[in-house]
């Protein structure tokens, strides 16, 4: 959820939409072309060499996500459009920001998948790796900055 966050909060001041349905969330480029999802990935994540896959398995939303990447992908139009399953416009390409944490480090990449199997990305058709983000020495913030140890009081009653 920090990760869906941090996304947002750098792509929507850029004009960039979001979306939640059915508990899908994504940031959708202004042209509705584009849109992102955020995963954990293995141990592979952010390796050039590697072959990352999501760490937990995925349903419906992002197999038919990658589903329509293929088809818009594809050489010839053989295949009939399929209707939207609202992760953008009809035509958008679904890339997924995967982040690994791993002991001394968090390894992160924007890749495109194209073929799943039992919910998990088993390969991608392009993946831009970036520079892992190192702990030691590292000054990161988690969280909100809320006072440590703020009393928060919550009133419960019971209903009638």
């Amino acid at each position: 959820a920090e990760t869906v966050r941090a996304l947002r909060d750098k792509t929507v001041p850029l004009g960039w939409n979001t979306s939640d349905h059915n508990n899908f969330p994504l940031s959708i480029h202004p042209t509705e072309k584009i849109v992102i999802a955020v995963q954990t990935g293995d141990r592979d994540t952010g390796v050039s060499s590697g072959n990352p896959s999501n760490r937990a398995p995925k349903g419906a939303n992002t197999e038919g996500a990658v589903f329509s990447n293929q088809q818009q992908l594809r050489l010839f139009d053989t295949i009939p459009p399929l209707p939207s399953c609202e992760t953008g416009s009809d035509d958008s390409i679904m890339w997924v920001l995967l982040y690994h944490v791993a002991a001394d480090e968090i390894r992160f990449e924007l890749s495109l998948p194209m073929y799943m199997v039992g919910g998990k990305i088993r390969s991608w058709e392009e993946r831009i790796v970036f520079q892992s983000v190192r702990f030691d020495n590292a000054n990161i913030e988690i969280g909100d900055k809320d006072e440590i140890g703020a009393d928060i009081e919550i009133d419960v009653e019971r209903r009638e």
